[in-house]
């Protein structure tokens, strides 16, 4: 999959953790990001491996979005947001559409639910499609450090940070 020629949907419950960690794998894999904000339905929350994506249940309060376009990667972050992921992954299946799932964190469901799972190593968590992580994904770096100390503007601190 080219990630230049693609967008990646975000799904968020506008956790701002959670959605920083989402939007800069997303940035550091090359692909443009469209972020939805959602409240996830109860159902798919608390069964995400059971209800979610079946009988005609809603995911969201936006399921309408969430499934009038094609994206072929989605990534959510959270154990709120499995259910989305893994109902998401199930109906586009379901309409012979691909999407390619990553889930950042536990999602405390068998990893075999998503494509591929991002989780800090603190989980202790292992497996073919298992990433683990040193720490949260972020998009700090020296250049948004320097920009960040410069708009603060602290004279006395000048020079003992660069």
């Amino acid at each position: 999959m080219n990630s230049k020629n693609h967008t990646c949907l975000i799904i968020s419950d506008g956790t701002e953790g959670m959605e920083n960690q989402s939007v800069a794998l997303a940035i550091s894999l090359g692909f443009k990001t469209n972020l939805l904000k959602v409240k996830p339905y109860w159902l798919s929350r608390l069964f995400p491996t059971f209800l979610a994506g079946r009988f005609r249940l809603p995911l969201s309060n936006n399921d309408k979005n969430l499934t009038s376009k094609n994206f072929q990667l989605l990534i959510t972050c959270g154990r709120r947001m499995a259910g989305i992921s893994i109902g998401l992954r199930r109906i586009y299946k379901r309409n012979n559409k691909k999407i390619f799932t990553i889930h950042i964190q536990n999602p405390n469901v068998a990893s075999t639910y998503f494509d591929l799972l991002v989780v800090p190593e603190h989980d202790n968590l292992s497996g073919k499609n298992i990433i683990v992580s040193e720490g949260s994904l972020h998009l700090v770096d020296k250049k948004t450090i320097k920009t960040a100390y410069d708009k603060l503007k602290i004279n006395h601190l000048k020079g003992k940070f660069r």
